[in-house]
Order: C-alpha cells, then structure tokens, then sequence
C-alpha cells in the first residue's frame, strides 16, 4: 500500500469520525443523508488526491503533505457544519439557502457552504 493511499483511507476514516454525528440528527430538517456524504467525500477524496498528484515530483509516489492541506479546509467546514446543525440560530431558512449557494449538490463544497452559513447566521 502506497503512501498516498494510507493517507487516503486515513483521511476517509478521519472523515467517517466527523460525519457519524449526522447520522444522529436524522429527525431534524437541517440535515445531509447519507448518500451525500458519501458523494461528498468521494469528491473530496478525488479532488484533493489530484492536487497531490499535481504537486508531486512522482505521480506513481504524492507527497502526503498537499494532500492533507487539501483535506484540511474540507474537514474543518464539516466539524462547523455540525455545530451549525445543532445551533438554533442557524435558521432551516438560512440553511437551505446556503446549501443552494454553494451548489453543494454539484460540488460537495462544504467550506463554501459553511462559510455562507457563518456570514448569514452573523448578520441576525
């Protein structure tokens, strides 16, 4: 097993970790199924194994260190993201609207996504 696939599977269950809470709040209208999560972590999985492949000497051998800074904004966004769905201040309203903005749906984007919420949840 390379290097770069340890990091991945580490990354997925670091990932998994965050995400299990989710499941728990599964009653509440501010919510992310599943088969998003999994949507989105494959994208995420996929868009930052090509920036470290991108920024490596070796391509066959990516340096784990691009990897994880490409990680990093995503897993953050995704632990303020169960905040925010815990948080009575963080309207459905709010939440729907932001989801909308960062076509997540498309693009799996949670610190854009997180970002919109923080500014929005902010001005009430």
């Amino acid at each position: 097993m390379t290097l770069i696939q340890r990091c991945l599977i580490l990354s997925a269950a670091w990932l998994a970790l965050i995400l299990i809470p989710a499941g728990a709040y599964a009653a509440q209208p501010k919510d992310i199924s599943q088969a998003e999560m999994d949507t989105a972590q494959q994208m995420i999985r996929q868009h930052c194994t090509n920036v470290a492949i991108k920024q490596s000497d070796n391509p066959d051998q990516p340096d784990t260190a691009p990897y994880q800074a490409c990680v990093k904004p995503y897993v953050d966004a995704i632990g303020a993201m169960v905040n925010y769905q815990r948080d009575p201040a963080v309207t459905l309203e709010i939440w729907s609207d932001c989801r909308r903005a960062s076509n997540f749906a498309t693009t799996g984007d949670f610190p854009v996504w997180a970002s919109c919420i923080g500014q929005r949840s902010q001005k009430k």
